[in-house]
């Protein structure tokens, strides 16, 4: 998940850390959920949609890419080649990383690959594709290897269009962007379908609902966000009664796969909408310094804690059955483990290899100097 511009002149947002730090613990709450899932109102209609979470990351992306590039196309020599250099830095030395480890204890999620013999999941072909970051664009190797990775492929994706789908924006363009962008999103898992010809396997359930045109909207409704001028008025006063309605409305049914990253976008855009603009009801979760401090290590969290909750947590024994109690040990082993690694990964891997990141670029002229003094940089860094 990406955390938005982290170097020297980030102005960063207090509320949208604390957005980041909730979507991440409703996704570590729904996977400790689906690994020994159990049924009821309360685990269908609240555990299950902390998956929703990766929406809200990528909304949250979205938003605060926008406010960066707004502020540094204009000065950077080579924008488009800086902010690629600077996305690199800031999600593959973590990845890379983690696939070593995962590969090492040979976890890995072969339940999304092929059939296929043991450790078939760690193939070369399947190595190559994770290190050129296009393995969600193949059914096969989308989420094999650490078994959350699906939502990175996506998030690159976004990367890649993102100048360009800025620039469309900056020529007066954006209600084209954003009509093609939900079409294409509704249709592509039918498309997927017909060409086909039939149901995915198994396996490969999960390609049309977690690839980058299905889950398109999420990142459609963070950059409406950042057009949204502050609400006034009536809408000030009723808009945290309209989100709460929404989410209310949305999480009463189950959606079909192929349109809930859409449907789920809509409650995701008024949360992400009252938390940046300070609506009443909402200025909580950006008080909430606990949620920030998660929030600033949400990526180190995302990556780790399903290799954790799979090789450690389940192999201990009251956390591995079923049953209310199971499932907060459960929670709690796997909220611990990963604040661990997730503080390990931020401080050992995510900041040195973003600083190293941001002197490579400004070495190759890509970008203008900072404009922060060094000890007001470090302030600035997440």
């Amino acid at each position: 998940m990406n955390h938005g511009d982290t170097g020297p002149g980030a102005m960063r947002n207090p509320g949208l850390d604390a957005l980041r730090g909730l979507a991440i613990l409703g996704v570590v709450a729904f996977h400790v959920w689906v690994v020994r899932a159990q049924w009821g109102w309360w685990w269908r209609h609240t555990v299950e949609h902390g998956a929703h979470g990766v929406g809200l990351f990528f909304a949250v992306s979205a938003l605060t890419l926008a406010l960066t590039w707004e502020r540094r196309a204009a000065r950077d020599p080579r924008p488009q080649w800086a902010f690629w250099a600077r996305r690199w830095w800031r999600i593959a030395p973590l990845f890379y990383v983690v696939l070593g480890v995962t590969w090492g204890v040979g976890a890995g999620n072969p339940q999304a690959a092929p059939p296929g013999p043991p450790g078939a999941v760690f193939s070369w072909q399947n190595l190559l594709a994770h290190l050129t970051f296009i393995f969600g664009w193949l059914p096969a190797t989308q989420n094999s290897w650490i078994g959350v990775e699906w939502s990175i492929a996506v998030e690159v994706s976004f990367y890649a269009l993102f100048p360009w789908i800025m620039n469309l924006q900056a020529q007066g363009r954006w209600r084209r962007v954003a009509i093609w962008g939900w079409g294409l999103a509704l249709a592509w898992p039918w498309i997927l379908r017909a060409w086909r010809g039939g149901p995915w396997p198994v396996w490969a359930t999960g390609y049309p609902a977690w690839s980058f045109f299905t889950q398109l909207p999420a990142f459609l409704v963070g950059l409406w966000v950042f057009r949204s001028a502050p609400p006034q008025g009536a809408l000030r006063r009723f808009g945290p009664w309209a989100v709460a309605a929404l989410f209310a409305l949305t999480a009463l049914r189950r959606w079909p796969l192929a349109v809930t990253a859409a449907v789920w976008a809509v409650p995701v855009a008024g949360l992400t909408w009252g938390v940046w603009h300070g609506l009443p009801w909402f200025q909580w979760i950006a008080r909430s310094r606990l949620l920030r401090y998660i929030g600033l290590r949400s990526y180190s969290w995302y990556l780790t804690h399903w290799i954790l909750l799979t090789k450690v947590v389940l192999q201990w024994g009251p956390a591995a059955g079923g049953g209310t109690a199971a499932f907060w040990i459960r929670l709690g082993a796997a909220l611990l483990l990963t604040a661990a690694a997730g503080e390990v990964g931020y401080q050992l891997v995510e900041r040195p290899g973003q600083a190293l990141g941001r002197r490579l670029i400004q070495r190759w002229g890509w970008a203008a100097s900072p404009a922060l003094p060094r000890s007001q940089a470090r302030k600035a860094e997440a």
